[in-house]
């Protein structure tokens, strides 16, 4: 909704058929109930469901420019030029993967940007990782206040090996690197999240010492033991069991 009343006042962006493309399984739960309380969509879906008319009627005012996409990994991209890529899908590596390779390629050199919605989630490691694999070729240009999120400007074209890089394989030491020049562009409320997801990516890899040994040094470090670390120990504590 933010981004078409945007380009509807925009009048440089020479609007012509749909340019907004909202990817999202539409499949209704429990948890979304309380968004709609008290309007005339209340307990009209049951978990499972698909939601993409109750989308479409919210978006209605901007149906010419908005089009629903129901799989990301299934259906991708059509191929055309990308100026605006809000990735709010990697939460898995394989989903990652699907976005560098069908997404990443349509951006523009010098005028894309890309706005990373899960820059301080500490259960999206691989977003840091694939961030500064990226740098290169990216510019950050903006700490987005209150939010995750953080934007990046494309300088130039990716090389060929990063479309398809295996961003799970990355050694100990540019995973190190890549969460200190995270934290190193971060504002300060999205630090603890990003200190969080350096644990949480030794988790993952199944290095449950480094896990452990990062989680006290940031500890040392001063940050307070907020949900993000208490959550982060809790995955720690239950994967060595």
């Amino acid at each position: 909704l933010s981004l078409a009343s945007g380009l509807r006042k925009n009048k440089k962006a020479g609007i012509n058929g749909k340019q907004i493309f909202a990817y999202d399984l539409f499949y209704w739960d429990e948890s979304l109930e309380k968004h709609v309380a008290g309007t005339k969509h209340e307990k009209q879906l049951k978990p499972g469901d698909s939601f993409v008319d109750l989308f479409r009627d919210y978006l209605k005012l901007y149906a010419d420019l908005v089009e629903p996409v129901t799989d990301l990994v299934k259906t991708g991209w059509n191929g055309d030029k990308i100026e605006f890529l809000l990735v709010d899908a990697m939460k898995k590596p394989g989903t990652a993967k699907v976005v560098l390779d069908k997404f990443y390629r349509s951006l523009i050199p010098g005028k894309s940007l890309i706005y990373h919605q899960d820059f301080d989630h500490y259960l999206t490691p691989w977003v840091h990782i694939i961030i500064y694999l990226c740098n290169p070729y990216c510019r950050h240009i903006h700490d987005v206040p209150g939010r995750g999120g953080s934007v990046f400007l494309l300088k130039e074209s990716l090389p060929e090996s990063l479309y398809n890089m295996d961003f799970m394989s990355v050694s100990d030491d540019i995973a190190d690197k890549a969460f200190k020049y995270c934290l190193g562009i971060a504002s300060k409320t999205k630090l603890h999240g990003i200190a969080a997801a350096h644990v949480t990516w030794f988790v993952v890899k199944g290095d449950l010492d480094k896990a452990f040994n990062i989680w006290t040094s940031y500890l040392w470090k001063g940050f307070e033991l907020n949900s993000d670390f208490a959550e982060v120990k809790l995955m720690l504590d239950k994967a060595r069991k």
